[in-house]
């Protein structure tokens, strides 16, 4: 497994794997852009089943920046971040398209130097991903119990995956 990444000097975690390590926040994702979530949205990203995560994670570790960064800015790694795909989407379809939209548009002002930043952060969440559908998993019958903590942990690892990943406004 990845290991965490730390979120401030002020908030450090362990560097350890996601479902063991105790969590320094519960709060969604703050990031915006034009008063637009930014990156990800975290519930339909968190019901990506475990398969599609790893499958976007491998073309995000190409190791090739002309193939990977371009999958973020103009393929569809983005559109999943947010639940939209051709065939179905989470929640109200103009508001997730204008964060798409608004989250491609600030990726793509990114240095040459920020872009691998950004690559890096995005196989980080879906490593994230599978990591906390095979922990909700793991819980079998005592999940209801154990859903809020694996989910407050992935909430934590969500968050600092984009900590340095620095999106400015026109």
């Amino acid at each position: 497994m990845l290991e965490s990444r730390q979120l401030s000097q002020d908030t450090a975690t362990s560097s350890t794997p996601l479902m063991s390590a105790p969590p320094t926040t519960t709060a969604p994702n703050p990031a915006t852009l034009n008063g637009l979530p930014l990156f990800y949205d975290e519930d339909p990203l968190l019901q990506m089943p475990s398969t599609t995560a790893a499958g976007y994670a491998i073309l995000l570790s190409a190791g090739d920046l002309t193939i990977s960064f371009p999958a973020l800015t103009d393929g569809n790694v983005v559109d999943a971040c947010f639940g939209y795909n051709a065939h179905s989407t989470t929640g109200n379809v103009a508001d997730v398209k204008a964060a798409i939209k608004n989250t491609k548009e600030g990726l793509r002002k990114l240095t040459q130097g920020e872009q691998q930043g950004a690559v890096d952060a995005y196989e980080r969440v879906f490593e994230v991903v599978k990591e906390y559908s095979e922990a909700v998993n793991d819980a079998g019958v005592i999940k209801c119990c154990k859903e809020g903590e694996i989910r407050r942990m992935a909430r934590e690892e969500l968050l600092m995956a984009f900590v340095g990943v620095n999106v400015k406004k026109d």
